[in-house]
């Protein structure tokens, strides 16, 4: 955010990460909106169920060492998000 809006860092949330805003920047810009013109992101968006979740795990390993917790957690949330949609009928 200082690099891209010139932020000074009396104004940033946390302490930078070049490492971690390189990532992320690099995601963005190649993804655009939500990762759906990413050409890595193939089959993401279409397809049979099983095979979308198992092309959004493969993403989600990307980004690992951001956040383990997010990205192991993830392929239950969507199970469970599931569930509960299909109980309040929303599917």
């Amino acid at each position: 955010m200082r690099e891209i809006f010139g932020l000074p860092d009396e104004l940033m949330l946390c302490e930078a990460d070049e490492k971690t805003g390189r990532l992320l920047l690099d995601e963005i810009l190649t993804g655009g909106n939500f990762g759906r013109f990413n050409k890595n992101n193939k089959g993401l968006h279409s397809g049979p169920a099983i095979g979308r979740i198992l092309n959004r795990l493969k993403r989600n390993l990307r980004f690992l060492t951001l956040g383990p917790w997010e990205v192991l957690c993830s392929p239950f949330w969507s199970l469970w998000h599931w569930f509960w949609r299909k109980r309040y009928g929303l599917i």
